[in-house]
């Protein structure tokens, strides 16, 4: 009972915020269409390119947007283009590696433990740059 009660009051708070405020019904009803394509999404794929596409659409290109307003103070072509041939040699030396631990290790699921362990280890000091960066922005 406690669950039912706490999401009728849930509900009740969201349709009086849809009704009684334009930019949570706006952004209600974008994170709306968010939830509805990302279960399409992952109903319709494995549960690795659920991830992937969520990861670069949700995720890698916002922040690469941030990153190059951060570096470059605007994001343009110019910005765009300064940015990949910096990062170009870092994205192809993160493939080339991904590639050889596919072409190596035959046992896929050693390699999807080690692609999400890497992943993992990797994900809190990208965290502290990013949050780092932000902070500066201020």
């Amino acid at each position: 009972y406690a669950f039912c009660t706490v999401l009728i009051m849930l509900m009740l708070v969201w349709a009086y915020l849809i009704f009684n405020n334009k930019d949570f019904r706006l952004g209600f009803l974008s994170e709306l269409l968010y939830l509805i394509v990302l279960t399409i999404i992952f109903k319709t794929t494995c549960l690795i390119w659920g991830f992937a596409i969520y990861f670069i659409v949700w995720h890698s290109i916002p922040s690469l947007k941030d990153q190059i307003q951060f570096l470059y103070q605007k994001v343009d072509n110019k910005s765009i283009k300064n940015y990949i041939i910096r990062a170009f040699p870092f994205w192809i030396i993160s493939v080339v590696g991904i590639l050889l631990i596919f072409t190596l290790i035959k046992n896929l699921e050693l390699v999807y433990a080690l692609f999400f362990s890497v992943l993992a280890a990797v994900t809190f000091p990208h965290s502290f740059v990013i949050n780092r960066m932000f902070n500066s922005k201020r």
